[in-house]
């Protein structure tokens, strides 16, 4: 077989899919990084598809210089966000907190960012059944509670909590347990705000913060064994490096996959032990604060009972998604 001849068999191969010797970790391939996680059309997407070698505790993808090149055609630039959005009143905490049901029953968390559009993760939304048995409450702070919705402990103020349907659920196309699990809910019509019902902001497209900065989750911590009384809790977490939170996963019989598209947290050591999160939802952001507004830096992607308070949690980085969460949202101003 002559040289020519077998040039354009390889041609089409890689054509038709990745070159297994061109595969290397996700980390290694930074220019084709950001098109995993933003497939913004479906030709990317499918062109994306034939580039992923495997998914296990990491990602590898086939770095063909041909194919990130036929990508960069279709790039598009990241949103600045500039809408109102992280700001809360003092009396309300957290009120972009949204709890997900199904079937009447808490499933998961996620975050309200703007009149229809709530950020949680796809494997709270990857059902492909009837979107009525879904819905979405707003301005809860007790899903044991039908009646009145304390704003704290020591008032009895009640809120006007909010139930509403789905009009459509959105999963990221290449999610895979917790390797770009990131989801957008439509809501079916558009939300009112309220000082207790809020948008929360998306981060900047270089999130960076030091290896132990604070951080806060919010969720309802719904526990269906016990069905007890929950309150929204919220709970500082400190940063974990990647390396660690992997080596007890797999100490403890687990592989995830995880790479710098994740971060993973513990709950502060000073965190009361009655507001730990001893029960994780899916789905739940977690936030920042700075210059007085507060962020979604990232979304908790693997629900666990912790019972082990060392136990890390995985996030997803919503810095990396900010292309795929926007060209998905029909009606962002």
């Amino acid at each position: 077989m002559n040289s020519a001849w077998i040039s354009f068999i390889l041609l089409i191969g890689n054509a038709l899919g990745c070159d297994k010797t061109n595969c290397v970790t996700l980390s290694l391939c930074p220019a084709l990084q950001r098109y995993v996680t933003n497939p913004v059309t479906n030709l990317a997407l499918r062109n994306v598809e034939k580039l992923i070698c495997e998914i296990d505790e990491d990602v590898r993808i086939c770095c063909d210089q041909m194919a990130i090149a036929n990508l960069q055609k279709e790039s598009k630039s990241f949103y600045d966000n500039t809408k109102t959005c992280g700001i809360q009143d003092p009396t309300y905490e957290f009120p972009w907190m949204v709890g997900l049901f199904a079937f009447g029953r808490p499933l998961c968390s996620g975050a309200l960012l703007n009149e229809r559009y709530v950020l949680t993760s796809a494997s709270c939304i990857s059902y492909n059944g009837s979107l009525d048995l879904f819905s979405i409450l707003l301005g809860d702070l007790n899903l044991k509670s039908n009646s009145c919705n304390q704003t704290n402990y020591a008032t009895k103020e009640c809120i006007q909590m909010k139930f509403l349907s789905v009009e459509e659920t959105i999963p990221h196309p290449l999610f895979n347990g917790t390797f770009n699990n990131v989801g957008l809910i439509r809501l079916n019509e558009s939300v009112v705000y309220t000082d207790y019902i809020q948008p929360i902001c998306l981060p900047e497209a270089t999130s960076n913060w030091p290896a132990m900065n604070s951080m806060y989750t919010s969720a309802f911590n719904f526990d269906p064994k016990t069905e007890r009384e929950k309150f929204k809790r919220t709970t500082t977490v400190i940063l974990k490096p990647l390396d660690m939170c992997r080596e007890w996963y797999k100490s403890h019989g687990h592989t995830i996959t995880l790479n710098e598209l994740n971060f993973c947290s513990i709950d502060k050591d000073d965190t009361p032990p009655a507001f730990a999160s001893t029960v994780v939802d899916c789905g739940a952001p977690v936030v920042t604060f700075h210059n007085n507004i507060w962020y979604a830096e990232g979304i908790v992607s693997l629900p666990t009972n912790v019972t082990d308070r060392q136990r890390p949690i995985v996030h997803t980085n919503v810095s990396y998604y900010l292309d795929w969460i926007h060209s998905n949202m029909k009606d962002w101003e």
